[in-house]
């Protein structure tokens, strides 16, 4: 089959695919009336009838009320009383220890940063609030909305936030057609809107802040003591390869929330629309302020704005998309036994449902599956020249299998990687057929795949849509690669090759092109991986731009032409964009999040995506520390994984895996999977389908994950055995409690001495 990339056949699809980043992160069910995205030709003056002092909306769980002088509002929880403000008092801004501009930013319902242009320093950007623009404020209702219009710089500089109340959810949008800047005086660079919403002075409430690292990592409430000059401060799913966006992150922002608690009282805030161009940060008492306090800021500018001359193309891609695209942010409030990180994440699992379009997976009729992947080729390159390492052929990889299920291994997924031209890294991308020649032929690749069917095993292929290093398969960098705000086409020198990344329209256009191979092969489905993980980027090619969103809809695109093909769509990178697209998430982040903070990690992102997604985390053989990071997975939820190759992770030490591959041979830890497999299958045997209802700790080192059927997953990191509702949990082991066994169990358990 040709492998070539047709760039014309999916012109057309620009549009189509702009649709869907729009249609992505509408709000389903809420009630409240969608804005329409603003073509980026002009300003549209508020609508709706003028009110004068302020506003109030009303539903059956909150009220809102707005301050007709300023815009800042209150929100009230009418199931319990509770108030939440929106700014802090005057009382609390006139304080000593508010200083400089936050007098201002803790009393405003924004923070927003524009460039002077008449400044005598023009080279730096102003943050300005309520306070030091004294915008002129107008209130309009139309509907069941409120709009709050801002006009700050007489009329330069103009924004309005459109609030609406749906059920226990406010709705926060910011249309891209009530944005106006003017080039000459103040050019528009990002907005937070109501930033210290929910804030907290020191510890006058009990609480935490959730933010989306790792898992999910709850920063407790200093006391005007933060002892560090630097706070949670992250890009929403990473860097932008075409647009500065700011400083990239190790541990990039895989889901976009944030969340607070105040006593027994909590929201979570999801950045809906438009999220995919916004920060997250979170800020602890004592650094800059007495409040703990958490936002999000949505960007309308790059980084380097000041610091670049841009092409006229790009120049109008500021103007049509990252300034006019509308934005969006939600807000639900919790209350009582909700109000903490386990009902965040059944609201976050919500949203996930209503408006992302994921499903709850169906009873599979047998055990949980175990993840196998079967590690096979890598490249060397030496003084003469390239090569690439096989370790596992297609032959053996059968054998692999086979010995498995043999043993007692009844349920798996079988992942083979490295296997297609030229190994796992480099490789030949975007050229993958035919498969490695020194793994044998298709024919055994396909013999492989019957058996594996035959078991009922699907054998999935990792595969690279992301990627390309070299002039292969009729790629074309000038017409088929990522081209950045500046500098062109985004091309990093590796060695002795050049490595580039494809554009979305590409992407589709490969994996179109082999799926029908794939199916030939008998292929049950594809684990979309990339070299790095930066597979979200903005794209300037010279036939046209496309956005941050639109790369979203290309992705789910594919996960969704994967499954309909093949029958199972998996992905590397868990981005949350994917659930509701992919049967099978790897690499989901299960290790700690943040630890310079006074907090911990929980599973707040495995609760809301368990049973709506099967996911797994690092290889257990992998595992920096196999115990306690197998526990982990176990306690929250993740399938167990293995990576295992039938030659030793020595023949890979020239290779680009020789730091991280470093014990994966089958014939050392084929037991110790069989073993694990039994104990699983024994005890937790079919979860994955199911919600996970509750998590708590229940003594030091022991934690228990509740099910919707009512089963407790007993956790154990001790060194001395727990016995919780007549179970007992050995050390440094996990153990089950059957549904009802618990019930008159006491919430911290009883310790076996």
């Amino acid at each position: 089959m040709a492998e070539r990339h047709h760039a014309n056949r999916f012109a057309a699809r620009t549009a189509g695919l702009l649709l869907l980043a729009c249609c992505f992160v509408l709000l389903a069910g809420c009630g409240v009336a969608t804005v329409k995205r603003a073509d980026g030709t002009g300003f549209a003056a508020p609508q709706g009838e003028p009110l004068t002092g302020g506003a109030l909306l009303e539903n059956e769980r909150l009220k809102l009320e707005v301050e007709g002088q300023t815009g800042r509002i209150t929100v009230t929880d009418k199931r319990n009383g509770h108030v939440w403000n929106g700014a802090a008092s005057k009382e609390e801004a006139a304080a000593q220890e508010v200083a400089g501009d936050y007098k201002g930013h803790v009393q405003s319902p924004f923070i927003v940063e524009y460039h002077d242009v008449g400044a005598k320093a023009n080279n730096t950007f102003k943050r300005g609030n309520v306070q030091s623009e004294q915008p002129e404020v107008r209130l309009y209702r139309s509907g069941e909305r409120i709009e709050v219009a801002f006009n700050l710089r007489n009329g330069d500089l103009r924004f309005s936030f459109l609030l609406g109340l749906s059920g226990s959810n406010l709705i926060v949008d910011i249309p891209g057609e009530r944005i106006h800047d003017n080039p000459k005086t103040a050019v528009l660079k990002s907005i937070m809107p109501y930033p210290f919403l929910g804030a907290v002075w020191g510890k006058t409430k009990s609480g935490y802040m959730l933010v989306p690292s790792g898992p999910g990592y709850l920063i407790d409430f200093y006391d005007r003591n933060y002892p560090y000059d630097s706070a949670f401060n992250e890009i929403v799913y990473g860097e932008d390869l075409g647009v500065n966006l700011g400083a990239g992150s190790p541990m990039p922002v895989l889901y976009p929330v944030f969340g607070i608690k105040q006593d027994d009282n909590a929201f979570l805030a999801v950045l809906d629309r438009g999220g995919e161009y916004g920060k997250l940060s979170a800020t602890p008492s004592g650094l800059n302020t007495p409040f703990n306090w958490a936002a999000a800021e949505f960007l309308y500018l790059p980084d380097d704005y000041l610091k670049n001359a841009y092409s006229t193309q790009a120049k109008q891609f500021i103007e049509d998309y990252m300034k006019h695209e509308d934005r969006r942010m939600v807000y639900s409030f919790l209350a009582g036994e909700d109000a903490d990180y386990v009902g965040m994440a059944k609201a976050y699992r919500t949203y996930l449902t209503e408006t992302g379009g994921a499903k709850k997976l169906a009873p599979s009729g047998k055990e949980d599956p175990f993840t196998i992947t079967v590690y096979q080729a890598n490249e060397e390159r030496g003084m003469l020249g390239r090569k690439a390492v096989p370790v596992t052929t297609f032959a053996e990889a059968r054998r692999i299998v086979q010995t498995l299920y043999d043993k007692g291994v009844r349920s798996m997924n079988v992942a083979l990687r490295g296997w297609n031209d030229g190994g796992d890294f480099p490789g030949s991308w975007p050229k993958r057929l035919p498969p490695e020649p020194s793994l044998g032929k298709p024919e055994e690749l396909k013999a492989l795949s019957d058996y594996a069917g035959s078991i009922g095993a699907p054998l999935l292929l990792y595969d690279n849509y992301f990627d390309a290093t070299g002039r292969n398969a009729g790629f074309r960098p000038r017409e088929d690669a990522l081209r950045n705000l500046r500098t062109g086409v985004v091309e990093t020198k590796i060695a002795s090759f050049r490595q580039y990344r494809l554009r979305p329209e590409a992407s589709l256009g490969y994996l179109r092109d082999s799926l029908p191979t794939y199916g030939e092969w008998g292929i049950s489905g594809l684990v979309l991986n990339a070299y790095r993980g930066k597979t979200l980027s903005s794209d300037f090619n010279k036939n046209g731009v496309s956005t941050r969103g639109q790369a979203i809809a290309a992705q789910q695109e594919m996960l969704d032409s994967i499954g309909g093909a093949l029958g199972r769509a998996g992905i590397q990178m868990a981005y949350a964009y994917a659930v509701g697209h992919a049967q099978l998430m790897q690499g989901f982040q299960i290790g700690p999040g943040y630890d310079v903070f006074a907090g911990k990690t929980v599973p707040f992102y495995p609760m809301a995506v368990h049973g709506l997604a099967g996911f797994s985390g690092k290889e257990a053989n992998l595992l920096p520390d196999p115990q306690t990071d197998r526990l982990r997975q176990i306690e929250y939820g993740a399938l167990p994984a293995y990576i295992v190759t039938q030659a030793p992770a020595s023949d890979l030490q020239y290779t680009s895996v020789r730091s991280t591959l470093v014990s994966a041979r089958f014939d050392i830890w084929q037991d110790e999977i069989v073993r694990e497999y039994a104990k699983y299958r024994d005890s937790i045997g079919s979860a994955m389908h199911l919600y996970i209802e509750n998590h708590r700790q229940l003594a030091e080192g022991v934690y228990a994950t509740t099910y919707e059927d009512g089963r407790q997953v007993i956790v154990n990191y001790t060194d001395r055995p727990y016995r919780y509702a007549s179970v007992d949990v050995p050390a440094r082991d996990y153990a089950v409690v059957a549904a009802g066994r618990a019930a008159d169990q006491p919430a911290e358990g009883r310790g076996l001495r």
